[in-house]
This record gives structure tokens, sequence and C-alpha cells, in this order.
């Protein structure tokens, strides 16, 4: 009797499982159809990708293209594709920077950001493609400086010209070795009209004289500590997006919506430009305009993007002090200002 139970059960088992095996089978061949069909036949987005990587655009999506196509030939080859893209990914990744080119010259040190993926000084995002500035001298080449329709936010023009240091080819050495690709300056979403209004981004001392509507990020004491050390007419930038005045400023109210203003390295080397190994304004900051200076900065902190001990918290709040103003020509985030300002 227990033999005949345990049979029939063992015949029950096996129909369940060539049902759900036939099933399964079915699925996987649906798939494959589907797949075919949305890449290769009615897409038009799928069409128009395929064309663009042809010509060499959007070439990030080509491995995933030949994901599906070899997903919908035979899925173990299409998971062992994926998985081979995630090993290679990890492997380049774990590859580092490599060599750094330091043989470079005025006009062809400096990209975008926005150009490559790069996880030293992630910034913010935007929905539009930026070009490549090789040169910050030459923006009134490029359709970011143009003049804007009047839908658009009005940008005033600057006539500042900088004075840059002495020494500068070793600045640019240090800059590109430490991959100081951006500067950051957080400020309220309200300052935004103002600042393209006036074409630049002004310190608080030049916005008092004057007398320009602005909200501030820093209170009383900060502005008495600026005025006792000589800093009041300096526009203040970090190294890093993640900077922990950010979350003071808003938890105090002095900022609603803060937006980060990201500013060419290129500020680095103007003359009149200070650097700080910790906020300028502390009693133990190293603050001065020249090569040594800069090189007090703890790039491994800021490199990490977050800080452990008190004293790492200090160290990634390290400045670079611009006198007086810098134009919105230097922002590298520009379109992505526009955007926002528009949203009011």
């Amino acid at each position: 009797m227990g033999r005949e139970w345990f049979g029939l059960g063992l015949q029950r088992w096996q129909i369940q499982s060539n049902r759900f095996l036939r099933s399964f089978y079915s699925i996987i061949q649906d798939a494959k159809l589907f797949l075919l069909d949305l890449v290769f036949i009615k897409s038009k987005l799928s069409i128009t990708l395929i064309v663009q990587i042809a010509k060499g655009e959007n070439l990030f999506m080509a491995p995933f293209f030949v994901i599906i196509f070899l997903f919908a030939i035979w899925p173990p080859l299409g998971v062992l594709a994926l998985i081979a893209l995630i090993f290679w990914v990890c492997i380049r990744e774990d590859d580092g920077p490599g060599e750094q080119n330091t043989n470079f010259s005025a006009n062809e040190h400096w990209k975008s950001p926005f150009d490559e993926e790069d996880d030293f000084y992630p910034g913010l995002s935007s929905s539009k493609t930026r070009p490549v500035f090789r040169s910050y001298d030459d923006w009134d080449d490029c359709d970011c400086c143009a003049e804007l329709p009047a839908s658009q936010i009005h940008i005033s023009e600057n006539t500042f010209v900088p004075t840059y240091k002495p020494g500068i080819d070793a600045f640019r050495e240090f800059v590109q070795n430490n991959r100081i690709k951006c500067l950051y300056h957080f400020t309220d979403k309200a300052n935004l009209l103002s600042i393209f209004e006036h074409g630049s981004l002004l310190s608080w001392h030049e916005l008092t004289e004057r007398q320009l509507f602005h909200k501030a990020g820093g209170n009383e004491k900060s502005r008495e500590l600026d005025t006792r050390r000589g800093l009041q007419n300096y526009v203040r930038l970090s190294f890093t997006n993640n900077h922990p005045m950010q979350y003071v400023c808003q938890n105090d109210g002095r900022i609603d919506e803060l937006v980060l203003i990201e500013i060419a390295p290129e500020v680095i080397y103007w003359e009149e430009t200070l650097f700080s190994n910790t906020n300028a304004t502390a009693n133990y900051a190293k603050v001065g305009p020249n090569l040594a200076h800069l090189q007090l900065v703890n790039f491994e902190v800021i490199k990490r993007g977050s800080w452990a001990t008190e004293r790492e918290k200090y160290s990634i709040q390290a400045e670079v002090m611009v006198k007086e103003q810098i134009p919105c020509k230097y922002f590298l985030n520009l379109d992505y200002l526009e955007m926002i300002a528009r949203m009011g």
C-alpha cells in the first residue's frame, strides 16, 4: 500500500514538474520574441539609439543592446554577458585613474567634470549635455554664454579680467595630480536671480556695500570672525559637495532650498586667491596664497567624502577664497542653475 502511494506521489510530482518546465520554456520563448520585437522592429527609440551608436554617440548603450540580443537568442548567454560586463566594470574601477599627464598647456588642461564619469568629486546632474571647455577664457564662443532668449534667465556681462599667480605651472601640476576638477559654493536658491542679474557671485561684504538683496548663509558671528581676519571680501569655496556647514545652515533655517554652484578650478590660479587647510576662521587654520598653503589640504579625507573624527570633520572644511567676485562664466553647472532659477 505504501509503495503504491509513493509511486502515485512520484508520478504526480513528475507531471507537475513537466507542466512547470513547459510553462517556463513558453515564458522564455515569449520573452525572446518580445525582446527581438522591441529592440529591432517596433521601437523607434531603439532604432535611433542604434543609429547613434553607429555614429560613435551614446556608446555606453552598446553593451546593453548586445546583452539583450544575446538573451533573446539564448538566455544563459545573455546572463553570462551581463556577468562579464559587471566583472569588466569592477576591474576598471580597481585599476584607478592611471598615469597622470602633466604635459598640458593653458588651453587644453581642463574638461568639464560632466564629460566623464568621476567618483572623486561627485557633482550635480543636469538633463542637458555639456560641451568640453578647454579654456575658460573662450566661454564667449560657447552656447552656454551666448545671448539668452527673452524666455530664459538674463545673465549680465562681466568685464572682470583676472591676473594670475607667479609660478602658475606648479599650481596646475598640483591641481592635475590631485584631480581637482570642481570647486563648490553653496547658497540659497533665492539668491540665483541676483547672481545672474549682476553677472557674478559676490562676497558678502561686496553685497553689503552695493546694498544688494541676498539670503545669507553665514550668521553674525561668522561675519565678525571674517572681518577680524580680513576675509570679509572673499567668496568662499570648498573642495567637496558634502560640506558639514551645509547641514548646519539648513537646520538653522538660514538656507531654505540649498543649491550648489560648481566653479571652474581656474580660480585657484588667480593672484589674490587664498587657501586654507580648514575653516579659515579657525584659530589653527593655515591661510595664505602660496602653493605651500594649498598643499596643506588633506585631500585623502576630501576624496573619501566623509569624516570619522572631529579632526577629519575640520579637514574637510578646507577652503579656496576668491577675492570679491567670481563671474558666472566660471560656473560649470550654469545651465542647471538657470533651469532651477526659472522654476522659481
